[in-house]
């Protein structure tokens, strides 16, 4: 995979705008620093 946007949140909530992405699996990686939070896998029909 390669990494399609990154983003850095300062907030508790956030959208993550994927419109223009075409129909596939996408991840999403949360960081702190190097720290890896969480994963979330989205499928976008």
């Amino acid at each position: 995979g390669k990494l399609l946007q990154s983003h850095k949140i300062t907030e508790p909530k956030t959208n993550i705008i994927m419109s223009h992405l075409v129909p596939s699996v996408y991840f999403i990686k949360v960081t702190e620093g190097q720290k890896e939070i969480k994963t979330f896998k989205i499928i976008k029909n």
